[in-house]
């Protein structure tokens, strides 16, 4: 997560992993505790999900939470 961190303002980037992963990395980056997010269930992700994140003054928001593109 400190690559991400360390991006500059305005760059887009696109992280792509599995579903446990990419819970692990959004709490570590929206600053929640993996174990309360792993015991309740939150910020799972099924196949081809996704999420976007936006870097604020006082770190990282979920605009978009788990979205899916299946149809």
């Amino acid at each position: 997560m400190a690559d991400v961190n360390a991006l500059p303002d305005g760059t887009d980037a696109a992280l792509v992993s599995h579903g446990g992963i990419i819970r692990i990395g959004l709490a570590a980056l929206l600053g929640l505790n993996i174990e309360d997010v792993w015991s309740g269930g939150q910020l799972v992700h099924g196949n081809t999900d996704y999420t976007v994140l936006r870097r604020a003054k006082d770190g990282w928001q979920a605009e978009q939470l788990g979205v899916s593109v299946r149809g």
